[in-house]
């Protein structure tokens, strides 16, 4: 048992089920809940205290993702990502 509330557990199976197929592979399991290395740690703390920071300032991640995502793809190159963080 690993003392998650059921609304923790939902919201952990929608965060894994990437392609809403209502299955969660183990493959994608040990690549999403596997712990990140030493370097990507210390990045996505960045990152996340950056948008600490934007949304402190009134900018949300989801408009400041629409906004980079320049020709509306739902997805983001390296360069935009660079310049949005």
């Amino acid at each position: 048992n690993t003392g998650l509330a059921p609304d923790e557990l939902a919201d952990l199976f929608a965060y894994l089920d990437t392609r809403q197929t209502g299955h969660v592979s183990l493959d994608t399991m040990v690549q999403v809940l596997a712990p990140p290395s030493n370097t990507l740690a210390g990045a996505a703390e960045k990152v996340q205290a950056r948008l600490k920071a934007l949304s402190s300032q009134g900018v949300l991640p989801l408009p400041a993702f629409e906004h980079v995502d320049e020709d509306k793809t739902g997805r983001v190159t390296r360069m935009q990502f660079k310049e949005a963080l």
